[in-house]
């Protein structure tokens, strides 16, 4: 009985000394984060100089491996051109707050595509980007500093567009080719062709502090250029619009809209053609329209209305000038190069401090330089002439 309690006492003994802070052969040493080794070769010793450690007691070391992030991540080359794989590269810009580049070639995606923050370019009409989806065709800019450049975006099954609008004309911003969300700021869409969309070719709902610029949009169902819901602080310049299926260029403030749309310069732009329409819009304050060049448009070259079906408001502090009018009203319903209607009471419908010249104006067919309807004026001088 002694021997066997001495023979006990000393493997306990030796239990102590070898088995208390060893491991089992092959795994890692227990508390490798204070052992003062420097166990997986990265320089870094023991808790808290080792970001592997999350404390004294952490049993490892290890560092998961830094994500390696491209400078630019180019959609074709690393991912494809598929619907999944430009996903997976908007993921990976998003993740690496890298660039996006669409390289030459042609992509297809079904549904929306969401650039959050993303600078995104291609190379020009030689990087097109076509939709199977018409209703979600959307390219959707949101964030601060986000970025379109140099890419084509195409819906073969969109229908060309026809006046008075048919139902295939939709009215959602996801079917719109460029879709510029509500508090988007410090944007830029340029050097963007559109062929073909849904409702409108580049809808702005509510972004600020934006351009929009240097890009071609045609044969869409609805306005080529939309600025609506409060947008402000936007420059709309150096675009050209063609056979759209309703405005050209358009500020539009509506009754329901948050404020009504102000600070948007539309100059030197050309509008060319339509079914359906008016060449440029304007509803809100601190607007300006100078130096665009508008042809064959289907009602009055330059429309200012409030009130109507959709309660828009007035206009207020607008200049006008130094227009080129070329055919306009060829649906003879306007009678006029620039239309002013007020024929609404209501304050928000006034039209006040409207200015401008040296509007050349078309004036075959009776048509005159300007035009107004209604009793609400307040300080309204836009004068044209015959060209």
């Amino acid at each position: 009985m002694k021997n066997k309690l001495l023979i006990s006492t000393a493997f306990a003994a030796f239990f102590l000394l070898v088995g208390v802070g060893s491991s089992v052969q092959g795994a890692p040493p227990m508390r490798a984060c204070s052992d003062q080794i420097d166990n997986d070769g990265d320089g870094k010793i023991d808790y808290p100089a080792d970001p592997g450690c999350d404390s004294k007691n952490d049993r490892d070391e290890f560092n998961a491996p830094p994500v390696t992030c491209p400078t630019e991540v180019n959609v074709r080359t690393q991912f494809g051109t598929g619907d999944s794989a430009i996903r997976a590269a908007i993921s990976k810009a998003k993740s690496c707050n890298a660039p996006l580049y669409f390289s030459t070639g042609s992509y297809t995606y079904s549904d929306v595509l969401a650039f959050d923050g993303l600078k995104v370019r291609g190379d020009g009409d030689v990087s097109v980007l076509t939709t199977t989806n018409k209703p979600r065709m959307a390219l959707i800019l949101r964030g601060a500093g986000v970025e379109l450049r140099s890419l084509k975006i195409t819906c073969p099954q969109c229908e060309l567009p026809s006046g008075p609008p048919t139902s295939a004309r939709l009215s959602t911003g996801e079917s719109a080719a460029v879709f510029i969300q509500s508090g988007t700021s410090n944007f830029v869409v340029d050097n963007v062709t559109v062929d073909r969309a849904g409702s409108a070719g580049i809808l702005n709902w509510g972004g600020h502090d934006g351009r929009i610029v240097n890009n071609r949009v045609r044969n869409t169902l609805a306005d080529a250029y939309h600025n609506t819901n409060g947008a402000y602080n936007v420059e709309v310049a150096f675009n050209r619009a063609e056979n759209v299926g309703d405005d050209f260029f358009a500020v539009v403030s509506y009754g329901s809209d948050p404020s009504p749309s102000h600070d948007i310069n539309i100059h030197d732009n050309i509008g060319v053609g339509q079914p359906w329409g008016r060449g440029i819009y304007l509803s809100g304050y601190n607007l300006k329209a100078i130096g665009n060049q508008l042809t064959r448009t289907h009602g009055a070259a330059i429309l200012m209305e409030s009130g109507g079906t959709y309660s828009t408001h007035g206009a207020q502090n607008v200049e006008i000038s130094n227009n080129i009018i070329r055919e306009p009203d060829t649906a003879n319903i306007h009678g006029a190069n620039i239309l002013l209607v007020a024929t609404s009471s209501v304050y928000a419908h006034r039209m006040e401090n409207i200015y401008g010249s040296n509007n050349n104006s078309d004036c075959r067919n009776n048509k005159l330089p300007v035009r107004k309807i209604g009793t609400y004026f307040y300080n309204v001088t836009v004068t044209g002439f015959c060209g």
